[in-house]
Parts: structure tokens; C-alpha cells; sequence
């Protein structure tokens, strides 16, 4: 597992006055919570934090007692790593089948959650804590909820889609998600328990075979939770020739935090600024 430390940064300009024309960005999986303010206005980061989280106790405790959190925002969006989820398309979504669609992913009826991919016309379906969905709802009434599969699919087709085959890995410390594209299509997509490199370079391998990938002449789009100092970068570039970084600046204007983080470290977190 790759430990990046804790990131918590302010803009000396923000003011909690000002947080009506900002939204609220959280990104919450099993070993991480993280947040961004944005302010709409000028598309850029007003607040960016990012730290362990142990359980569920301690994000209620941090959402009840962070000024940040007892603040009004515009919007509020929230992703929920989670990997019981299933992709329906959009032409044979049927709300009628909610049931069935909870067999899929082993879940009750009541936490399942139905985002939309626009970009790739599919219903992500998937199952949310019951708990922390409610513990999101009571605080930020009106807040949307979706997963990281949206945010990474969503951003990666309108800021990368090619003809090419394309393959994009997000990290997330403990887990990381693999997206291919094809001819500006979602070809596969899934979450996968990371604890170690050889975790992660065992799905790699997978992946590449599967899909026929002919390493030498791929260029993959690393994201997350990725450094060339840690293991699951030295374990890519054993495979690839070339790797390219994610870059929020397609998406988010520059600002004096965003000079001070590595882009790709918030993509998925600053790719929730695109989900409707």
C-alpha cells in the first residue's frame, strides 16, 4: 500500500461568505477521505484536503465538527469507492427491474444508488454503506452521490477519448481502478483490491492479456495515488515504455494550491466537478 501523507491546503483569499458560489467536492473510500472546494465562478480550488480516514465514526465525527463542513455551498457532490456495482445501458435501464439489479451486485434495494455516465450512455448502479448514506444525507440534505467509476469515465471520455485503445489507471492506495477506451468508448471498466505491488502488478498482467494490450506501444494514464518514487510506478514502468500523468488543468483553471499539488493526485476528486 502507498501512503502519500496528508495534503490540507486553504487559498489565504478563501472566506466562508464566499462559499455560496462554491461546491463541495468528497471523495470517501476505505482507506482515504478527501475534499475540494471549487469555486464556479473562476474554475478554481479554493480548499484541497486529503488524509486517512479510519472507519465511518470518524467521518461523522470530521463532517459534525470542520467549520468547512457546517458551511452553505452551491452544490455538494460525493463519491463512494465502492465495488459492488453494475453498468446497465442507458436504452435497456428499467426502473421497474431496481430488484433485479440488486441481485447483480448482492445489495439491498434500499442502498442502491443509480448514477448516470452521460458520456458513455450508461446507469451506474451501485450499493452505498447504508450507514454513511445516510450519516451524507442527513448533513448535506440534497447532496449527490455517485462513485468513482462516474467521475473517471466521465472525465477520461471527454478530455482523452481517441480511436486508440487506451488504457487509465487511478490509484487509490489500497485499491485502483483500470478504464479502457476504444474509438471514443467504454470498453471495460473496474475497482480492484490493491494492498501490495504485486496485488496490483498481477491485475496489470491480467489486463494487458485480456485485452490484448501490446505494451511497447501503449501510453497509459496514470492517476491518484501514483508517485515515481513507489512501488506501482517502478511496476509500470517495467511494462511501459512511456506513462503519462492525468492533468487536472484540462479541466480546473490554475491557482496557487493547484501549483503545489501533483494534478494527477486530485483528478478523480476534481473530475466530480463534471458530474450532473
Amino acid at each position: 500500500m502507498n501512503d502519500p501523507g496528508k495534503i490540507h491546503l486553504i487559498d489565504p483569499g478563501f472566506q466562508p461568505q464566499h462559499s455560496g458560489k462554491c461546491d463541495l467536492l468528497l471523495s470517501i473510500s476505505p482507506s482515504r477521505f478527501s475534499y475540494a472546494v471549487i469555486d464556479q465562478a473562476q474554475d478554481v480550488i479554493k480548499v484541497l484536503s486529503d488524509d486517512t480516514a479510519a472507519n465511518i465514526d470518524e467521518i461523522e465525527t470530521l463532517l459534525q465538527t470542520e467549520t468547512i463542513f457546517n458551511t452553505h455551498f452551491h452544490k455538494i457532490k460525493v463519491s463512494l469507492e465502492t465495488s459492488r456495482f453494475t453498468f446497465i445501458p442507458e436504452a435497456l435501464f428499467d426502473e421497474n427491474n431496481i430488484a433485479d439489479y440488486a441481485q447483480f451486485i448482492q445489495a439491498n434495494i434500499s442502498d442502491l444508488i443509480v448514477s448516470d455516465i452521460r458520456s458513455a450512455q450508461v446507469k451506474n448502479i451501485f450499493a452505498a454503506d447504508p450507514r454513511l448514506k445516510d450519516i451524507l444525507y442527513r448533513k448535506f440534505p440534497g447532496c449527490k452521490l455517485t462513485s468513482p467509476a462516474s467521475t473517471l469515465i466521465e472525465t477520461a471520455l471527454k478530455f482523452y477519448s481517441s480511436k486508440e485503445k487506451q488504457l487509465f489507471l487511478n490509484f487509490h492506495g489500497s485499491s485502483f481502478e483500470a478504464l479502457i477506451l476504444e474509438d471514443k468508448k467504454l470498453i471495460f471498466y473496474n475497482i480492484f483490491e490493491a494492498e501490495t505491488a504485486d496485488d496490483f502488478n498481477y491485475y496489470l498482467l491480467l489486463i494487458l492479456k485480456q485485452f490484448e494490450f501490446a505494451a511497447a506501444e501503449t501510453v497509459p494514464i496514470a492517476s491518484g495515488i501514483i508517485e515515481i518514487s513507489n512501488e506501482n510506478w517502478r511496476r509500470l514502468k517495467k511494462y511501459f515504455p512511456a506513462i503519462r500523468f492525468a492533468d487536472i488543468g484540462l479541466f480546473i483553471n490554475q491557482s496557487d494550491i493547484s501549483q503545489l499539488i501533483s494534478s494527477h493526485r486530485f483528478f478523480s476528486l476534481a473530475g466530480l466537478n463534471l458530474c450532473e
